[in-house]
């Protein structure tokens, strides 16, 4: 469908794609928007919304499900992680103020984990960003090499 731009009642602006129902903009069925979609307001998506690209929110995004594919028939080259303790001792937990929000958080500085672990880091607008669930996996192995450690110091003790 191709996006047209309309004005409602009230002589506010929508896309043939969209349709306003009170304050809220829906989107409709079906509806393909090619290029950006700028909606003032709030905008409600009943069923589901696929994004090709990434998604860029200036607030906070809820989600209360977050499901990444992981599905053996996507991945090639497997191969498993080493060093994962050592890796996760040269990084820093920081804390800091998000200059855009002005909100207090913790953290990393994916430039630094950049260093470290690459493949968890990105550049999006010019702006570093990290996969903090990609983290999980070197955090799973980490702890099993703890837990060996731990294991074997058990034994040399006899206990």
């Amino acid at each position: 469908m191709a996006v047209e731009n309309r004005t409602d009642v009230n002589g506010r602006s929508f896309t043939n794609g969209a349709q306003l129902n009170g304050s809220t903009y829906e989107i409709l069925t079906n509806t393909d928007i090619d290029g950006t979609l700028d909606v003032d307001g709030n905008t409600e998506v009943n069923g589901n919304l696929t994004v090709t690209g990434f998604i860029q929110a200036g607030g906070d995004l809820i989600a209360f499900q977050n499901l990444v594919p992981s599905d053996s028939r996507l991945k090639s080259d497997v191969t498993p992680l080493k060093d994962s303790l050592a890796k996760i001792n040269q990084m820093q937990g920081v804390s800091y103020t998000f200059n855009p929000s002005g909100k207090k958080q913790v953290g990393l500085i994916a430039q630094e984990v950049n260093e470290i672990v690459p493949e968890v880091v990105s550049v999006q607008n010019d702006y570093y960003t990290l996969s903090y669930p990609n983290l999980v996996a070197v955090l799973i192995e980490a702890v099993k090499e703890l837990s060996d450690k731990v294991e074997d110091l058990e034994y040399r003790l006899g206990g």
